[in-house]
Parts: structure tokens; sequence; C-alpha cells
């Protein structure tokens, strides 16, 4: 009997884990009225964005098409996005065929090879003395030998990037700034935190908040319209809003996204179609 009470516990566990699964998990099918909003908004988020300027490419869009299912079977507004990523295909493909051009013209430097040369001799002859003294057992000789290790493992990468300046070089002309640029609007998106580096004006009585990129990489404005709560949390903002509520067929907020440099996500967000944005907003 203890036995088979114990095993009862085991399954009434498992299934209320895998209802707590099935739960956070639970998606429905959409209805036709849903559909029909879910297509209407898309089209509106897509349509608020503005062509790309002379020269640029829309490379990739995403589906305007509504989704089949819903997840959650309590009530509550939907979350929709639509986005496009432009090139300015032209620029960069001139970039590419310089960089091709330079890297099959760049000569050997015979100084720099026989550095390298030199340089990978020494850092081979370090481990190989680290590996003898591993082989007994000798920390003391492997922490003896750690200096010696990173001044020729130093060695050997400046004397590698020496050998390979001409070529990197060359590549580094395929590098073009301001040639990407990625618009992403979101409807009742709910929560953000964001590294703020600046605030401006990017159209009248519109509010962007400027993030920097990653090392060599660009940043992004964001836009919020809606009753987006926001917060300082040391140097960083939170923009958030209580848990949304209501029918399906609502938009409680709009988040826009431009990936660029700054002058070029400013010049975009200014031509966005803002007045049909906020006009989702009810």
């Amino acid at each position: 009997m203890r036995t088979l009470a114990r095993w009862s516990l085991v399954a009434l566990a498992v299934t209320g884990m895998g209802s707590a699964m099935l739960a956070d998990g639970d998606t429905r099918p959409i209805t036709s009225a849903e559909k029909a909003f879910a297509r209407k908004t898309m089209e509106i988020l897509s349509a608020a964005i503005p062509p790309p300027p002379s020269g640029w490419t829309v490379t990739r869009r995403s589906d305007t098409e509504p989704p089949s299912f819903l997840s959650g079977t309590r009530p509550r507004p939907m979350e929709l996005f639509y986005e496009q990523t432009w090139e300015d295909t032209g620029r960069k493909r001139h970039a590419q065929s310089e960089a091709m051009t330079a890297m099959a013209n760049v000569k050997p430097d015979p100084k720099a090879d026989v550095n390298a040369e030199t340089a990978e001799k020494r850092f081979q002859e370090v481990m190989g003395k680290i590996s003898k003294a591993a082989e007994k057992g000798d920390q003391a000789e492997m922490n003896k030998l750690q200096p010696e290790m990173q001044a020729a493992s130093k060695a050997y990468q400046d004397a590698l990037m020496a050998k390979n300046k001409g070529l990197l070089d060359a590549s580094a002309k395929a590098t073009v700034s301001d040639a990407d640029a990625q618009i992403r609007i979101e409807a009742n998106a709910r929560y953000e935190y964001l590294d703020v580096a600046a605030q401006e004006a990017v159209a009248p009585g519109i509010m962007g908040y400027r993030v920097n990129g990653p090392s060599g990489r660009q940043g992004a404005t964001w836009v919020f319209l809606g009753p987006w709560q926001i917060s300082k949390d040391g140097r960083s903002t939170r923009f958030q809003l209580p848990p949304l509520s209501g029918p399906s067929t609502s938009i409680a907020t709009v988040k826009v996204r431009v990936e660029g440099e700054p002058s070029r996500a400013k010049a975009i967000l200014a031509k966005v179609d803002w007045t049909a944005l906020k006009g989702l907003v009810k």
C-alpha cells in the first residue's frame, strides 16, 4: 500500500507538471474576425514604412499574412509585427570589388615573413618546455615559464598581424558604413530594457531613444507609442506597462525600431506614417 501511495503521488506530480506545461504553451486557432483584424493591422504596419532612398533596395520583408494560431486561452491584445531590411547594394558591391582588387595586388613582405617564422619557432620552443614540465608534473617550472609563454605568444600574434597586414587592409575596403538598415514595427509589445545613449525628436511630437551598437556595429533608434511607463534603472531605461488586457482585436502599444547609422535612422523615422500608427493605439 505504501508503494502504491508513493507511485500515486508521483503520478499526480507528473500530471500537474504536464498541465502546467500545457497551460504555458496553450494555443488556439485564430477566429475569422481576429484574422481580418490582424490582416488589416499588418497592412497598416507595412504601409507605414517609407520606401527606401534612391540606390537602396529592400532585401527582405516579413510576411503580412495573419497567424493561424494565437497563444493563450484568455482574451488579450494579439502581438503582431512587420519588418524590412534595406541595403545600398551598389555601394556594397563596389566596395567588395575594390577589396578583391586590392587583395589581388598585395605583395609579400619578405622581412615580415622571416619575422613570423622566427616568432613561431620561439613560440614552439616555449610550448615544448611547458609540455615537458607538464609531463613531469612540475608545476613550479610551468609557473616559471608562464611569463615567457605570454611574451612568445604575443610576439607571434604581432608577427602574424604584420605579415598579413596587407591582406587585412585590403579586405577592410569591403566594409562600408551606412549601407544597411532594418525597420521593425511591433503592435502590442509590452516590455523593453535599453541602454539609452541619447534622446531626440525624430518627428513632430515623436521622441526617439538612441541605443549604441556593439563595437564596430551600428546602433538603433526606438520609438514607443501608447501608455508606456518609463523608468530609470541605473544607467539603463525600462519601458513597460501592466499586463495587457482587453479584446484580442485591439492595439494598446506600438514600438518602432530602426537599426542604422544615427542620421540614417532619423531620416527614416521622419518619413514613417506616424498618423497611421498613432491611429492604431486605442
